[in-house]
């Protein structure tokens, strides 16, 4: 796909939920996230002024951020990519050990929904 047709997606999607006001916009449909391994330099010129965010969570990666309008742009990526790794010291992280539970295994047959088409038509998961 190229970039010109991947803009006129969008704005055909965007177009779709213009004139169809009876359909509930997406869930998180007010974040655009971009995961590239080449959110590099080059990115952060072509988005111009933008924030930086980085996650206790996530310790390897950053996230670009940038607002077009209402919806909020998320570049996010590893800084492995971009940064060199320098080792300040240590710390100690002491054992943790989880208790033994039992975790439901379940089965989500969609014969009678709108996921009847759906490929695949049964799906597993395990809820915690």
């Amino acid at each position: 796909m190229t970039h010109k047709e991947y803009a006129d997606s969008l704005r055909l999607i965007a177009d779709f939920f213009e004139s169809h006001t009876d359909v509930e916009l997406p869930f998180g449909g007010e974040q655009f996230e971009y995961f590239n391994a080449s959110a590099r330099s080059h990115l952060v010129a072509a988005l111009g002024s933008c924030k930086k965010e980085f996650d206790s969570d996530f310790p390897g990666s950053f996230t670009l951020v940038k607002h077009f309008g209402t919806i909020e742009f998320r570049a996010i990526a590893q800084k492995s990519e971009v940064c060199t790794k320098k080792i300040i010291g240590t710390r100690h992280i002491p054992e943790r050990i989880i208790r033994a539970h039992d975790e439901e295994i379940v089965e989500w047959d969609c014969h009678e929904s709108i996921l009847r088409d759906a490929e695949p038509a049964v799906q597993t998961e395990v809820l915690r």
